[in-house]
């Protein structure tokens, strides 16, 4: 039983997801500011109402509400910025932009860790290493293993 929502009208969205007549949930909490007329469900963890996008019950900072879309795992963008989860990822072009694991992700100028930028990296030379190793890469200077630098000699690039 879900304390404060307003049992005649509530529902079950999706696993995560709920809302009544006044209020929208995540999970057990309450999520603040969301309109519970106009809230839908985009993800298992993100939503959106008129005006906002919500990531589990907090709303997001979005360039642009009207274009922002699920790409794939754990990566969203809209026509001026890219997402990791909640994150906007710093200098991101959503253009260029593509997806290499579900924590690695690249443009035609910088490379990230989830939603950190690692300075470092040459995007152009980027590649990865082989599984097992899901952030693990290398470009024409450095070895990374997520977004430090380690020694190169342990590495297979595909």
């Amino acid at each position: 039983r879900l304390l404060g929502a307003h049992p005649q009208s509530f529902k079950l969205l999706n696993n995560s997801y709920g809302k009544d007549d006044f209020k929208v949930y995540f999970e057990s909490e309450v999520v603040e500011g969301a309109d519970a007329r106009t809230f839908q469900v985009d993800d298992l963890d993100m939503g959106r109402d008129e005006s906002e996008i919500y990531s589990q019950a907090r709303s997001m900072d979005v360039c642009d509400r009207d274009s922002f879309v699920h790409i794939k795992g754990s990566w969203y963008k809209d026509k001026k910025c890219v997402y990791h989860d909640s994150f906007k990822l710093p200098n991101a072009n959503p253009r260029t932009f593509i997806i290499l694991t579900d924590s690695l992700g690249k443009d035609a100028k910088h490379v990230y860790y989830s939603n950190i930028l690692m300075k470092e990296a040459h995007a152009p030379t980027f590649t990865l290493a082989n599984p097992p190793c899901e952030a693990c890469g290398k470009d024409k200077n450095n070895c990374y293993s997520a977004p430090n630098i380690v020694p190169c000699k342990s590495f297979k690039i595909k």
